[in-house]
């Protein structure tokens, strides 16, 4: 069992699902990048998906929330209400940071309810589009509009993101920032044999 400072900071980091994408990468970077001098990272989120055993690994302590889940589901997000309820009053985290549109909404009402001290939401992308009806369009602005006083801050992955959620009154300019992702080019940093790569790709011989 790790032994931790008294004068570390305890931050719990929580989204919505592990399966393989982009919000999910950028999440488990920053928990796997955090200064564990400073802080104590704590990652939840529902248990199925394909990068569990990689939260698993990036996080100081894992917790799982199993009726954490897409889409809305009135008898489902009232039970992870609770639970992720439950877990800030037993691990009373200093920072809560949320990420992506469901677990953004729960947790940071779970975070008003607890009165944890500071609440920081990651926008990834928006649940709302232009091809979805106008009425449930509405419905999720209004819903991010709602949680804009139980945010300290908010972050967007792009400007875009950042400036639209302004002009739609989801957050502030003051209390915002972009971070764009970062790439890990070591992943890049091997040999490739371009042969048999043209060959998986389907290239012909004679194309540059």
């Amino acid at each position: 069992m790790t032994t931790y400072l008294k004068n570390k900071s305890k931050i719990l980091h929580l989204i919505t699902r592990l399966a393989v994408g982009g919000a999910q990468d950028n999440t488990l970077l920053t928990v796997e990048k955090h200064d564990r001098n400073q802080f104590e990272v704590h990652l939840a989120s529902n248990p199925e998906g394909q990068w569990l055993n990689r939260a698993q690994q990036s996080a100081d302590t894992f917790h799982p929330i199993p009726h954490l889940v897409n889409p809305i589901n009135p008898i489902y997000d009232l039970k992870a209400l609770t639970e992720i309820v439950q877990l800030l009053r037993r691990e009373k985290f200093d920072v809560v940071h949320t990420h992506s549109s469901k677990a953004g909404i729960l947790g940071r009402v779970a975070a008003r309810i607890t009165k944890v001290p500071v609440v920081v939401h990651t926008i990834h992308g928006f649940a709302f589009h232009d091809f979805m009806p106008s009425w449930k369009r509405q419905l999720y602005i209004n819903l991010e509009r709602s949680m804009r006083p139980c945010t300290d801050f908010f972050l967007t992955v792009s400007e875009l993101n950042r400036k639209q959620a302004i002009q739609l009154g989801i957050l502030s300019q003051e209390k915002s920032q972009t971070v764009y992702s970062g790439i890990d080019f070591s992943k890049l940093d091997r040999p490739c044999h371009l042969p048999q790569l043209r060959q998986q790709l389907e290239i012909p011989d004679g194309w540059q």
